[in-house]
């Protein structure tokens, strides 16, 4: 079978089964290429020539790495693979045995592919060459007319070291690149996020439990980049265990889709192994993928070098977990589970707290939160972070199995917080059923201004009150504005033209109707200072805020504006 070359035929019909730059050498001395052969079809000389392809055309997606003139008898032994070899004939022997014995040569020696220009020794080409290329899958060309060997060398040469300084240029901005951010002491999440955009594929940092740490999605959706990770991730490390710690990076399929490939490297420096870094797919940049991947690491090596914490990676998995749950980063409620249990956080079948820890003026560290929440309950996870306005309040997220008592529980942890402050508050939210009421309740239980006014520990639970939703779905409507308005405004205007506060005053009467002490703390104010405040309230407002009718209007007024 033969396949003559029409000029216009080799800009869309490649079929390249896999990229040299994304899984080859990082070595800037070793000469790569992404050249093959079917680029060297579409070449003008070559098509001037009437090229045409005779044998191993499901081989045409080699690659070339040199151009070799082989008019010699001892052309076979000077090879070191992925030639593309140029004769006439002349110096391939005199008959078919010596023909036979240079093309398994060829062969052996992992020439890319032959091409013979027609004409000059040979008018027709000997069968005996095209069964020996077919049986070795050797790339057999032909060229019908006179062709410059020396043209087909300078234009592949200069293809292969144009490609080889692009590459060698972008190794040394990604090298500059990664240094830099270390330099600038960068945050693990900022060099994820930097390999990411370098290699213009997703990219997952994961612990030795494996966790995800924190993941660059790209175009990804999380959900499905990070759907059943641990189970993946796994398999990748049992599949690899002969190799012990990845220092090179290697190659590996998706389990679940054979298609999809992903490469990874463990981040290990000084005889310390704290996790794996990964990309998924093939990437476009010059300087390779493990080239990109290699400094990633390392750079996250050094990072964790550097850290107060270097033997952990939970503070940063609860910042971020709770950070995408309090500023509602999905789109969907199972995307929004799975994106939390590959953080090691499961909510399926799980009873679900959110909380808002404060120390009241002393600052503790979230870790110990952590630790005080897991202890007192068997088989719970949790989420600490401490708040970036408030270093005094820890925000946290709970998880314990269907079974478990949260009342008992719950005293059990204040028993448990008693050693780390004098005075602190413990605001939480229960009964939630999934990550979305838990975002919700996070937001709750944040805003909550319950406080403790003695030594201790004091738990107050913020119930999901419906007429929050209510109201909220209401806000637009006209009328429930002119309501609003109307009620409140004698408030508006007089804390507008005198500077006083007396709206959040009622407010704070509002949340504690029963309490005037508990809304003096609130506001900061003494009981003295509240009471006059609330005659003037009751003087612009002509009510009386002890009476529930009045209490009631005034609250459905303020949820309204809020």
């Amino acid at each position: 079978m033969t396949m003559t070359v029409p000029a216009t035929t080799f800009s869309s019909t490649r079929n390249v089964k896999s990229d040299p730059r994304g899984t080859g050498p990082g070595v800037p001395g070793e000469l790569t290429s992404s050249v093959t052969v079917w680029d060297v079809l579409s070449l003008p000389v070559l098509r001037r020539a009437q090229i045409e392809v005779l044998a191993a055309h499901e081989n045409l997606d080699r690659v070339i790495r040199w151009v070799h003139v082989a008019e010699s008898p001892r052309a076979g032994k000077l090879l070191s693979g992925g030639e593309l070899l140029l004769t006439t004939g002349i110096g391939l022997g005199p008959d078919d045995a010596t023909l036979r014995d240079q093309i398994d040569q060829f062969a052996r020696a992992g020439a890319a592919a032959l091409l013979v220009e027609l004409g000059m020794c040979w008018d027709e080409l000997p069968e005996v060459v095209r069964r020996e290329c077919e049986k070795h899958n050797l790339p057999l060309l032909v060229t019908h007319r006179e062709l410059r060997f020396i043209t087909v060398t300078e234009e592949i040469h200069a293809r292969i070291l144009n490609e080889q300084f692009a590459r060698i240029s972008a190794m040394r901005d990604v090298s500059e690149s990664f240094w830099a951010l270390m330099f600038n002491g960068a945050p693990p999440e900022q060099l994820v996020v930097h390999a990411s955009r370098q290699l213009g594929c997703p990219v997952v940092l994961e612990d030795l439990s494996h966790r995800v740490v924190y993941y660059a999605e790209g175009h990804e959706l999380p959900s499905e980049l990070l759907a059943g990770w641990e189970r993946k991730s796994r398999f990748w490390a049992v599949d690899n265990r002969h190799q012990g710690l990845i220092a090179e990076p290697i190659q590996v399929q998706d389990p679940e889709d054979p298609q999809v490939t992903w490469e990874f490297i463990d981040i290990q420096a000084q005889g310390s192994h704290w996790g794996r870094l990964y990309y998924r797919g093939v990437t476009d940049n010059p300087a390779g993928g493990a080239h990109v991947l290699r400094h990633a690491a390392m750079a996250l090596a050094i990072e964790r070098l550097g850290s107060g914490t270097p033997n952990s990676w939970n503070g940063l998995i609860d910042r971020v977990s709770l950070n995408r749950l309090i500023s509602n980063r999905f789109t969907t409620v199972d995307g929004e589970r799975i994106v939390l249990e590959a953080a090691g956080f499961p909510t399926r079948g799980r009873q679900l707290l959110a909380m808002d820890i404060r120390f009241h003026g002393q600052q503790i560290e979230a870790e110990q939160v952590r630790r005080v929440l897991e202890s007192a309950a068997p088989r719970s996870f949790a989420l600490a972070s401490t708040s970036p306005e408030h270093p005094d309040r820890v925000s946290c997220a709970w998880t314990l199995t269907p079974d478990a008592d949260l009342r008992a529980r719950c005293q059990q942890l204040a028993e448990r917080l008693k050693g780390l402050a004098p005075r602190i508050s413990v605001v939480f939210s229960s009964e939630l059923t999934g990550p979305v009421d838990l975002s919700s309740a996070l937001h709750q239980v944040k805003q909550a201004d319950f406080l403790a006014t003695t030594r201790g520990v004091h738990l107050f639970t913020v119930s999901r009150d419906r007429i929050d939703g209510l109201m909220h779905s209401l806000r637009g409507d006209v009328r429930v504005q002119a309501f609003a308005d109307s009620t409140l405004e004698p408030l508006i205007l007089h804390d507008d033209r005198h500077g006083t506060d007396l709206l959040p005053t009622l407010e704070a009467i509002l949340r504690f109707p029963a309490s005037r002490s508990a809304a003096a703390d609130a506001l900061h104010l003494s009981r003295t200072a509240l009471y006059s405040r609330i005659a003037t309230i009751e003087r612009l407002l002509r009510v009386d805020l002890s009476d529930g009718g009045s209490q009631f209007t005034l609250a459905l007024a303020v949820r309204a504006r809020a």
